[in-house]
């Protein structure tokens, strides 16, 4: 007879099984962990590969579900048959394990099947239903395979309670993964909230050991009605009852066998003999392997500038500084062989620009404490930092703040362009192999902010009156070039012959090109583009959005850099580039072969 009251023992026995499925999970969390990635893909016969998978995740599953099942087992009252306290642990684990181990399969379905789908627009009942229907397989096979093992002929008891505390347990564990994969950032399993996932296998375990607690105690106090003693069987009804599982074993074993090699076969990777390539009726860009500059966060948006043999220069500010790194793509090998980075100022660093000569001078302006700031770097080093006021000979007088500078080489001519507070675009011209001048040489006329150069020296700006202007300097003057309209934003790129501009309207995002303007993509701007052309005349716009739209047409927030190509029938639908801090601006620059550099 048990000494507990029934509420002592729902209790207890709840925090059991709870506390030990909670703790059994972790455990199998950390031996997953311990498995090669590449452990499935081993051996020669896909049909054991595909095996063995099974089974070594029905195993390491199984070993969770062993030690919650031991652990409420323990509490449980011994009663029927003559079980001790360890029988029931052993009893207890063996089942719990078995059929924690079977239904893990159908869990990943499910999650997998639902996840596919827009998970904000998934109800949370859903869930919560379906893994209320697990749950009460589950306690199905719980409750016979227990109650058999322990009481006989009284396991209908033990199974009706079993699926309805598995069953409650199930609706509350569908509903905590819900708010485990709802709350992932970008898709990522490692940023979800696990103690959602904790909560709910807490939950199923504990609400399910509480109902085995008051079925037992119920058992244990006769109120299910008297055991009937057992009937021990014969040795030949054991024969027998040997005989017909052994035939249920090999009829199962050859009725399964085809289907498992069917499903090996369509689910074990195979590597392909035929061709390197797979035609896909798809075009892009194929962009490599992002390579991290930085190991902490930059404070400012990057520039990047190349050359004509392949030199590399890429400028960004970090830790309140100014940093300067220099590369060469090799293209034997796929990648950009970088030196070392430098830093060539310091103090409170913005807006960095940089230009690159075919002689390997890198060019850098930035703004600091409301000036702009020019310096010139060889292999020997880095002139000090120079600071460049505006001239008092501009249709404004100027103001104090210098921001947005942008600079560009051609030829022998360096260009340097900025904006000021008063609305007005200061610049500064001089040779290669000189100086700057020590005050800008006058403004561009009818421009006010937002410039952007490109390596002809075309210039584009946003006006005071709200529209987007473009100039090109002809090594004296600036002259005005064709009229874009309305907009915001401009980015500037050129093939050598003619210019291609990008900018935000309220249309979305859209390219111009000889007074032609088509829309790139309808999605709002978070930020300036950045365009460029390929060696085979294709023009590519990248730009940070900060949502995501799935195959449902569902929007989430996300921090995402796009691209869109331009191709002889309009421009290709937006692709993922990859992933952003938030409102960057991308910075994208055609290297003479070609190839496109992003950073």
């Amino acid at each position: 007879m048990t000494t507990r009251t029934r509420s002592q023992q729902v209790i207890l026995s709840g925090l059991a099984y709870g506390i030990g499925l909670l703790i059994g999970n972790i455990m199998s969390f950390g031996l997953f962990g311990l498995v090669p990635a590449d452990w499935f893909l081993r051996g020669e016969s896909q049909v054991l590969r595909l095996v063995m998978g099974v089974f070594l995740a029905f195993f390491i599953s199984g070993l969770g579900g062993l030690l919650g099942g031991s652990v409420g087992g323990w509490t449980l009252p011994a009663v029927g048959q003559g079980k001790g306290r360890w029988g029931y642990v052993w009893r207890s684990g063996i089942t719990f394990g078995f059929g924690y181990g079977l239904l893990l399969f159908p869990v990943i379905l499910i999650v997998a099947l639902l996840s596919f789908y827009d998970i904000s627009s998934m109800p949370v009942h859903v869930f919560s239903i379906i893994f209320g229907i697990v749950g009460l397989i589950f306690g199905l096979i719980m409750g016979i395979s227990l109650g058999l093992w322990t009481t006989g002929r009284r396991f209908p008891a033990i199974t009706r309670w079993s699926m309805a505390g598995f069953g409650l347990g199930g609706l509350f564990l569908g509903s905590t993964i819900w708010q485990y994969i709802y709350h992932l950032v970008d898709g990522n399993p490692a940023s979800g909230p696990y103690e959602w996932l904790l909560l709910g296998l807490f939950l199923f375990g504990g609400l399910g050991g509480a109902a085995l607690g008051f079925v037992y105690h119920r058992l244990s106090q006769g109120t299910e009605g008297p055991f009937l003693p057992i009937r021990s069987l014969t040795a030949e009804k054991w024969r027998r009852r040997g005989l017909i599982t052994a035939v249920v074993l090999l009829a199962i074993a050859l009725l399964f066998r085809p289907v498992l090699s069917a499903v090996g076969d369509l689910l074990t990777p195979v590597d392909s003999e035929i061709s390197p390539v797979l035609d896909m009726p798809t075009e892009g860009t194929h962009w490599l392997q992002a390579q991290n500059v930085t190991a902490v966060p930059i404070t400012a948006n990057p520039a990047i500038a190349t050359n004509a043999s392949g030199g590399l220069a890429l400028a960004w500010v970090q830790d309140d500084a100014l940093w300067l790194q220099k590369g060469q793509w090799q293209a034997d090998d796929q990648q950009t062989d970088w030196q070392p980075p430098f830093t060539v100022a310091g103090g409170s660093v913005s807006d960095p620009a940089v230009a690159l000569a075919d002689d390997g001078r890198v060019y850098l302006a930035w703004a600091a404490n409301n000036a702009i700031f020019v310096s010139q770097c060889r292999d020997d080093g880095c002139t000090a930092p120079a600071a460049i006021p505006p001239a008092n000979l501009c249709d404004a007088r100027p103001g104090v703040v210098d921001t947005a500078p942008t600079v560009a080489v051609k030829g022998d001519t360096v260009v340097l362009v900025w904006a000021n507070e008063a609305g007005i675009l200061p610049y500064v011209s001089w040779s290669v192999a000189g100086e700057p001048q020590r005050t800008a040489a006058g403004c561009v006329p009818g421009a006010a902010a937002q410039p952007q150069l490109d390596s002809a020296l075309r210039l584009v700006y946003e006006t005071g009156q709200g529209t987007i202007g473009s100039a090109r300097f002809d090594g004296t003057n600036w002259v005005a070039q064709e009229a874009i309209g309305n907009g915001r934003l401009p980015a500037i790129a050129s093939d050598g012959s003619q210019s291609h501009i990008a900018f935000c309207t309220e249309a979305g995002l859209v390219y111009q090109q000889n007074g032609q303007r088509e829309v790139v993509t309808s999605q709002g701007c978070d930020g300036r583009p950045a365009v460029a052309v390929d060696n085979e005349g294709q023009v590519h716009v990248v730009w940070y959005g900060g949502s995501v739209q799935n195959a449902n047409g569902v929007v989430n927030p996300a921090s995402l850099l796009y691209e869109s190509v331009k191709l002889a029938d309009g421009w290709t639908p937006p692709a993922i580039v990859g992933g952003s801090q938030p409102a960057a601006e991308p910075a994208l620059v055609a290297a003479a072969d070609g190839r496109l550099h992003l950073a």
